[in-house]
């Protein structure tokens, strides 16, 4: 009995490489085209959603604010600084992002010292009266403090 012929399996062998060799590129290829055309669709600055998020996150410091004046029975302050773009409240700093307008509208019993105005709570819960709009584009988030009661709220325009 003769051994089955090996002629032109080197051929076949080379051949089966190649193709799956090409296949794998192609495949590779259109899942970076993919993946490519998934970065591009998401929104690049800040969303809607985010710019939410950052009001309340900051109504969330002023509110803090608040209740440590009632609680701690002494005055306390946050700063709104314009121009480093930071809200600080006792320890807690929260730097905005780029692309958001930071504009403040106090009233006369707040201090106000360049770039930098400071809502300041009495220890009964009041305040001086703010008002910081954030804004990013045609979206605007507003954080208002009521000069009188001391209470917080965000509207959206």
């Amino acid at each position: 009995m003769r051994p089955p012929s090996t002629v032109g399996t080197s051929d076949r062998i080379s051949n089966a490489a190649g193709f799956v060799l090409i296949d794998t590129l192609a495949a590779l290829f259109v899942t970076i085209l993919a993946v490519g055309l998934v970065f591009a669709s998401v929104p690049r600055g800040t969303t809607t959603p985010r710019l939410a998020a950052i009001a309340r996150e900051i109504e969330t410091q002023v509110v803090m604010a608040r209740n440590n004046a009632i609680a701690g029975g002494h005055d306390n302050e946050v700063l709104i600084d314009g121009k480093n773009r930071a809200i600080t409240s006792g320890n807690q700093i929260l730097n905005l992002p780029s692309g958001i307008f930071l504009a403040v509208l106090s009233a006369d019993g707040c201090r106000q010292t360049g770039a930098v105005t400071g809502i300041i709570f009495q220890q009964d819960g009041g305040s001086c009266g703010a008002t910081i709009r954030l804004t990013n584009g045609h979206r605007s988030f507003d954080v208002r403090v009521n000069s009188l009661t001391g209470a917080i709220g965000i509207a959206s325009s």
